[in-house]
């Protein structure tokens, strides 16, 4: 009866398998249909001078989509578009010559080419001629010039040039230093869901750099092995020791969690973000206080002393220079210092509380805990 079983299982996990693959060879092969079918009616209508039809076709000689690969054909019906002043098409001609993909590199051609595009109002060429000014490529660097063609195609609503002027406002190149018109261009950027701006306010996570990866797998090791640790030892350490050190522990695997998701995960708005960063940062205090309660008891009136100074001292800092509540970055760090000094006042005042009258710092905690 269990051969019977598994056999039935086996058989059913192939015949999913042969199914899926199935629909996946079928589903391809109707895309493929369609696309042919796609480059044949857009053929017609490029060989009737339609100048559309003509940058259509030659974009799909570029992709190799419905027809094959082939740049000298894209290139083709790409010049015969623009020989009707197609904007389009004279800036696909302008990449190609900046890219190199089936012409050699001339920035010179491609400035001409982006140019006339931008004259044309193609927000992309307009764009891309406002970086050719910008990294000084086949003309001197301009960084007003520059900025002069990211506003014309930004105001036709085109997220890469809002994400180009945002950057310039941010490092000060071309306009003076400022964070909050940055701020305002990065946000109109990633309304249009514009990868690089979302990564910049914090809405989309960037992922771990090796040092990043290295650090936390350090804090997750270092988290198991307190609690490995205080579980073995829990009676030599006494109650109190047992309970802060056991927080630390878990108080550093939840921080851990936080940094996880912020590094892979998605937020819906900027303020989802700033409280998120507040609450990581509130479990890294806690954690760090929970570890000083532990190891360090008979310092924490010292500690509680200096967090209150810097907690009060940074906050009328930060509200006696009234702009800094209007820029982004400088109120996530608001966030991110008061975040881990809050985690660590509450702590150590819990931590102060418990030890109300006890000088052997040993008492019984509630079971729950």
């Amino acid at each position: 009866m269990k051969a019977t079983r598994i056999s039935f299982a086996t058989g059913a996990v192939v015949f999913l398998l042969c199914a899926v693959t199935f629909a996946l060879r079928m589903r391809a092969e109707h895309s493929r249909k369609h696309a042919i079918d796609n480059a044949t009616t857009t053929r017609l209508a490029a060989d009737r001078g339609d100048a559309k039809a003509q940058t259509k076709l030659g974009s799909m000689y570029y992709y190799g989509l419905g027809v094959p690969q082939n740049y000298d054909e894209a290139l083709t019906w790409y010049r015969k578009a623009a020989n009707q002043d197609y904007p389009r098409a004279e800036y696909n001609i302008g990449a190609m010559y900046e890219s190199g993909k089936g012409l050699p590199i001339n920035y010179t051609e491609a400035l001409h080419w982006y140019r006339n595009a931008a004259d044309h109002g193609e927000a992309d060429a307009q764009c891309s001629l406002g970086g050719m000014y910008y990294s000084g490529r086949g003309v001197e660097p301009d960084n007003s010039i520059a900025l002069i063609w990211f506003r014309r195609a930004a105001d036709q609503g085109l997220a890469r040039a809002q994400y180009d002027i945002a950057y310039m406002y941010a490092h000060g190149e071309g306009v003076p230093q400022d964070r909050l018109e940055a701020d305002l261009w990065y946000h109109k950027a990633a309304s249009q869901e514009y990868d690089p701006a979302l990564r910049i306010l914090g809405l989309r996570g960037t992922g771990l750099s090796p040092p990043t990866a290295m650090e936390l797998m350090a804090i997750f090791f270092g988290c198991l092995w307190v609690l490995n640790g205080t579980l073995r030892s829990r009676r030599r350490f006494g109650e109190f020791r047992s309970f802060w050190a056991l927080s630390a522990g878990l108080f550093g695997l939840v921080y851990l969690g936080s940094r996880l998701y912020q590094a892979f995960g998605t937020f819906h708005s900027v303020i989802v973000v700033d409280v998120f960063c507040l609450l990581e940062n509130f479990f890294f205090g806690v954690s760090i206080a929970a570890a000083t309660c532990s190891f360090a008891p008979r310092a924490l009136k010292s500690v509680m002393g200096t967090v209150s100074i810097l907690f009060v001292g940074i906050n009328a800092f930060a509200i006696a220079y009234r702009r800094f509540a209007f820029s982004g970055s400088s109120l996530r760090a608001c966030c991110a210092v008061n975040g881990a000094l809050l985690g660590m006042l509450v702590s150590v005042a819990l931590a102060l509380w418990m030890l109300r009258g006890d000088s052997s710092e040993q008492f019984s905690i509630p079971k729950v805990l």
